[in-house]
Formats: structure tokens, sequence, C-alpha cells
């Protein structure tokens, strides 16, 4: 029974501490509420666009973004939403078009990028399906035209490897990129629809020191 009072006791001391300020637009339309303890953000937040429908939902911890973070469009369709940690994105983010449909699926450890990482057509269609390894390129890429069509594939280990897209309908190769720390580095070769090579670009480290062109 004691501790259910001194518990109880704790929460409405915490609850005094804290105290939502608000903002408001020229007009006087509410802009933002926000939750304070002592002068940093500490708990829920809200941001209202000018015709009233909410912006943002977030959550403050020790004034930085900490749990889910969700951003709107005007007519109240939800644009983005991201788990955030300590003021970093941590796990899932997802953002979406207007339509409502998928558009970026992407996975963050500690800000970075580390896991699955898949972009959409406006159509629903895979743009690119892709993975990264605490910020590098990883594994096996794939790339798609709005149709569904495979137009390139990649094979990466942390940040080094090589992609290489197709004409499209075809299995002919278009292009050919080496890459080195998630920079082209080395050849970048294009061939036309014969399989010739028409164009040789040289790379390094993400800079271009040579280019040749075939006949």
């Amino acid at each position: 029974m004691k501790k259910k009072i001194y518990l109880l006791i704790f929460l409405l001391l915490v609850s005094a501490c804290s105290k939502v300020k608000k903002q408001f637009y020229p007009d006087g339309k509410v802009l933002s509420e926000i939750t304070y303890r002592g002068n940093k953000k500490e708990g829920p937040a809200k941001y209202y666009y000018h015709n009233g429908n909410v912006e943002i939902t977030c959550t403050y911890k020790n004034d930085k973004l900490d749990g889910v973070f969700e951003k709107f469009y005007p007519d109240g369709r939800i644009q983005e939403k991201t788990n955030y940690k300590n003021g970093k994105k941590h796990g899932v983010s997802e953002t979406f078009y207007e339509n409502g449909s998928a558009q970026i699926y992407a996975e963050f450890q500690n800000d970075t990028l580390h896991g699955k990482y898949v972009e959409y057509y406006a159509n629903g269609k895979p743009k690119l399906e892709a993975f990264y390894n605490h910020g590098k390129y990883d594994g096996e890429w794939n790339f798609y035209d709005n149709y569904g069509n495979l137009t390139g594939k990649a094979y990466f280990s942390k940040g080094n490897g090589k992609m290489i897209s197709y004409y499209v309908g075809t299995t002919t190769k278009r292009l050919e990129i080496s890459y080195q720390n998630n920079l082209r580095h080395g050849e970048e070769l294009h061939y036309d629809l014969k399989g010739k090579l028409i164009k040789k670009i040289t790379y390094n480290q993400g800079k271009i020191v040579k280019s040749e062109s075939y006949d």
C-alpha cells in the first residue's frame, strides 16, 4: 500500500513539473503544443497546419526526439512514420506518397542506414530493393522500371561491388559500374544494344579521371 502511495506522489510531482506550451499563428490559430519540463522538451508534442490539421506528432526525451515521429500531409494523410532514439533515427522509417502508397521503407541503426531499404514508384511498384550494412551498400540490389521489369542488379559487400543495368525488356548489358566504399571507383562501361563497348569512364573515389569513347 505504501509503495502505491509513494508511486502516486512521484507521478503527481512529475506531472506538476511538466507544462504544455502553445505557440500560435499570427491570427491566433494553434501552431504547436509541446510538453516541457523546465526549459527542455519532455513528453508528447504536436504541430499543426494553419487549417487546423495535425502536421507532426512526436515525443521528446531530454530535448531530443525519442519514439515514433509522424508527419502528415495537409489533408491528414500520413507522409512519414519514423522511429527515433535519443534524437537519432533508430528502427523503421517509412515515407508515403500523397495517394497513400509507400514511397520509401528504410531501417536505421543510430541514425545510419542498416538493414532493408526499398523505394517504390507512386503506382506501388518497387523501384529499388537494397540492403545496407552500417551505412555501406551491402548484399544484392535489384532495380526496376515503373512496370515492374528488372532493369539492373548489383552485388555489394560493405560498400564494395558492382552494378549492372540492362536495356529494358532484354538481358543485354547497358551499363556496368564498379564501386568502392559507396563511391564509383574503377571502370564504368557503357554498351550498345549489340553488346559493343561504346564508352569507358574511369573513376577514382567518385571523381572522373578519364573518359574514352569508341566508334
